[in-house]
């Protein structure tokens, strides 16, 4: 910010419609240009977009180097919205004040993964670990949302690592809401317990790391062991030859009855 003759506040670099904070107190810092009697204040008023007061204040020190004055004010309580109206006022040692007003777009809230919304391989996860055998690609599908600012882009990572993949972002049907679709290619699945992780950045900046399973790469195929049949002992044999003999005289007698 800065300021020209007659205390008019301009902007300087960048138009602030276009920009979204992630902080509900920011800093202003710049100067006004006052080449006849001087700057004698200056101060600030933030409203709300229902026109609600939420923090004002007076700035009377600075330095001074010529007809410049610098000033620096910390403006707090700005709310999580697209519309935060602030308005600076410059007054002159002449009683000649000018004024100057800029929506700001403040986000100071994280994007989050949308509950029950996260697969691997097609199937929904609702555990904290997933299996593979390592010889498939993974396949990590989710929806993300932000309420004010929106979804930027979504990073994976292996074994919190470095966020360097981006995931595929396609629209959702609801409103603030990103699907998201990350392949982790077979090639990179060495055998052993991996975590995944997401990064998810919002348009504000924020970008929280969230854990989202653990992956367990067992590569390794089953062995399947043959157990012989245990000798019968003698004492079940005699005890089972005994229980049949009846049985060993009276068939052959009966046969040959039918027969006659």
């Amino acid at each position: 910010l800065f300021g020209k003759s007659g205390a008019q506040v301009k902007m300087n670099a960048r138009d602030f419609a276009e920009i979204w904070f992630n902080s509900t107190s920011l800093m202003l810092d710049g100067c006004f240009e006052e080449a006849t009697s001087g700057i004698k204040s200056i101060r600030y008023e933030l409203k709300n977009k229902d026109g609600t007061i939420l923090s004002q204040g007076t700035s009377l020190n600075g330095s001074e180097k010529g007809n410049f004055k610098f000033f620096n004010i910390t403006v707090s309580d700005f709310e999580n919205s697209t519309e935060n109206h602030l308005k600076l006022y410059a007054s002159d040692k002449a009683g000649n004040e000018q004024t100057a007003e800029w929506i700001i777009k403040v986000d100071s809230k994280n994007p989050e993964l949308k509950e029950n919304s996260l697969s691997v391989d097609g199937i929904i996860e609702d555990a904290d670990k997933k299996l593979s055998n390592g010889k498939n690609d993974v396949v990590i599908k989710g929806s993300v949302f932000d309420e004010l600012s929106g979804i930027s882009k979504v990073q994976l990572s292996l074994d919190n690592g470095k966020f360097e993949k981006d995931a595929v972002l396609s629209e959702s049907e609801e409103i603030n809401e990103k699907n998201f679709e990350f392949t982790v290619l077979s090639a990179e699945l060495s055998a052993g317990n991996k975590t995944v992780y997401a990064k998810i950045f919002d348009n504000a900046g924020n970008s929280p790391e969230i854990k989202l399973f653990d992956l367990v790469i067992d590569k390794k195929s089953p062995t399947v062991t043959f157990i012989s049949p245990k000798e019968v002992s003698y004492f079940l044999l005699t005890s089972f030859i005994t229980q049949i003999s009846p049985w060993i005289i009276i068939i052959p007698y009966f046969l040959g009855f039918l027969l006659k």
